[in-house]
């Protein structure tokens, strides 16, 4: 039902024997509310309307606008009915899509690196999202064709000196000059990122990323004690 504006649904016609709609008597609407753009739609709302406890109805309009139009999928259906083909209206609704629409495909696409002013635009994304949400810390991990690409170059703690970060085919090491080991990635459960050391001979030191005062840290704990290392370069 294509239309210029939703209202013009309002207030939506009760249905009669056979699944016929009349205008001789409407019902009116008890909710309206928006829903996320999605899928080639510039604007969706769901318009609910109020039925009677006796009639154990459920009458829902949803509108979905592309452009200047508006398709509307009508749902009047008695609740039993409801509750059990739910799964299948959903399925209905959510694969309407607009005239001449096409899916963004990935497929054989090349992605852009990772370079310093890609990167920069992500922090300044993330730090504006944790002032307007009050977020008071992240921890960010960025990896770029298998290789660690936001890790800094130099970090340094006054208990535990200076570490370097080195890449070289693929592999990140952690060098505390007379001490290095190859490092792999891990997703923690609590969400951040965090780096172990997986040589057999130093293996099990976990390196979590952080971030302190605008600046990159890896931080380490012993159960007792934390370590902080504070990006330099």
């Amino acid at each position: 039902m294509p239309l210029s504006t939703p209202k013009q649904l309002m207030p939506v016609p009760r249905s009669q024997p056979g699944g016929r709609h009349t205008n001789e008597s409407t019902r009116p609407i008890k909710l309206v509310t928006p829903l996320p753009a999605r899928e080639g739609w510039d604007e969706r709302q769901v318009i609910s309307y109020e039925t009677s406890p006796n009639e154990r109805a459920v009458v829902e309009a949803i509108a979905s606008r592309a452009g200047s139009t508006w398709t509307v999928f009508i749902v009047d259906a008695s609740q039993p009915t409801l509750e059990k083909r739910a799964a299948q209206i959903e399925l209905l609704f959510e694969s309407l899509r607009p005239k001449g629409y096409k899916r963004e495909s990935f497929a054989d696409r090349k992605p852009e690196p990772l370079d310093e002013a890609h990167i920069a635009e992500i922090k300044k994304f993330v730090e504006t999202s944790m002032q307007e949400l009050g977020i008071p810390g992240v921890s960010i991990a960025l990896i770029d064709g298998g290789k660690i690409v936001h890790l800094a170059a130099r970090y340094s703690s006054k208990e535990l000196g200076e570490l370097d970060v080195l890449n070289k085919d693929g592999v990140t090491t952690f060098d505390f000059g007379e001490w290095k080991n190859a490092v792999a990635s891990r997703k923690n459960d609590d969400g951040t990122i965090s780096f172990i050391t997986i040589d057999p001979t130093n293996g099990g030191f976990d390196f979590v990323v952080g971030e302190r005062d605008g600046k990159r840290v890896l931080i380490i704990r012993d159960g007792q004690h934390e370590y902080v290392l504070t990006e330099t370069s």
